[in-house]
């Protein structure tokens, strides 16, 4: 009977020795493809240039389409908002105004300047201490722009179609009309929120690939011989800080009065939809194991 559990012992022993085997040559596997997909990505980039003005040719086609959408837009917008029905008594309509507490300056700030900044930075510091020899950093900071573009111009497509198109009274709307104030009924969806919420998310998403917070190999910026530890901590700085600020102007335009609860989860919604179109139109999924590369870094 011992002698049985000895053999037992032994042969759970070499089932336990394989299975790490199997398991240490499926991640040798991955990592072999992970360096060819970023080799045949550096061929590609080779094959796109590093030359900014070659870069941008080769991506005529979406500027142009970028250029047209706006275009578009702005052709199309007629010169005041639909007028819908409204009572003068209405309460929800009767606040006082108050001046926005996020000026369209600052919000500039916050959905253009801060991610363009940051995203600029960030393509330098992860090409010089992660990326390959070959790393294309002209390529990725375009990739960058183009996509923040995109993005901005689908949340802008989308909120000012449905400003003008709805015609919603403010909550502080009679007291806009009153000041002649032209946008008194231009509530649904609320810009602000839309174009906050455009920059942050897109910025946090492109932070989230370059860390590898969701990478199925773990972190780039390993702090554990654990590739997965401090995932948590490096999250708390690329989506929770961006978002803070994306929710505080969302939340400035109730407290102003100038939209109400669904204006503001409208335009977080297109903001939100439109950060994830200009990223994934650039770059890889935020899981896949080189996240970090702008395509065609993977083929």
């Amino acid at each position: 009977m011992i002698e049985f559990d000895q053999d037992d012992t032994e042969i759970n022993n070499e089932q336990d020795e394989m299975l790490k085997e199997l398991f240490e040559m499926k991640n040798r596997q991955e990592e072999m493809m992970e360096i060819l997909q970023v080799r045949c990505g550096n061929e590609e980039r080779e094959k796109i240039g590093t030359n900014l003005i070659h870069i941008l040719f080769r991506y005529k086609v979406d500027w142009i389409a970028c250029g047209v959408l706006a275009i578009i837009l702005k052709l199309a917008i007629p010169h005041h908002a639909r007028e819908r029905q409204y009572r003068n008594d209405d309460p929800s309509i009767m606040y006082d105004y108050h001046a926005d507490t996020v000026s369209d300056t600052v919000l500039a700030v916050i959905a253009a300047v801060i991610p363009l900044v940051v995203g600029t930075l960030c393509s330098l510091l992860f090409g010089r201490l992660i990326a390959a020899q070959r790393w294309n950093t002209w390529l990725d900071i375009h990739h960058f722009i183009l996509g923040l573009v995109e993005s901005h111009v689908v949340a802008g497509f989308f909120t000012v179609a449905l400003k003008f198109g709805i015609g919603r009274v403010r909550p502080s709307g009679l007291a806009r009309l009153a000041m002649n104030n032209a946008s008194w009924n231009m509530s649904y969806p609320s810009g602000h929120t839309s174009s906050a919420f455009t920059g942050m998310v897109y910025l946090s998403l492109f932070l989230v690939g370059k860390t590898g917070i969701f990478r199925k190999h773990g972190l780039y910026f390993k702090l554990d011989r654990d590739p997965f530890a401090g995932s948590f901590a490096q999250a708390l700085i690329v989506i929770f800080v961006p978002s803070c600020v994306a929710t505080y102007v969302g939340a400035s335009r109730l407290f102003d009065y100038a939209h109400d609860f669904s204006d503001v989860n409208a335009g977080a919604f297109i903001g939100v939809f439109a950060a994830l179109v200009g990223y994934f139109c650039n770059y890889p999924s935020v899981t896949h194991s080189s996240c970090g590369f702008p395509r065609p870094a993977l083929i």
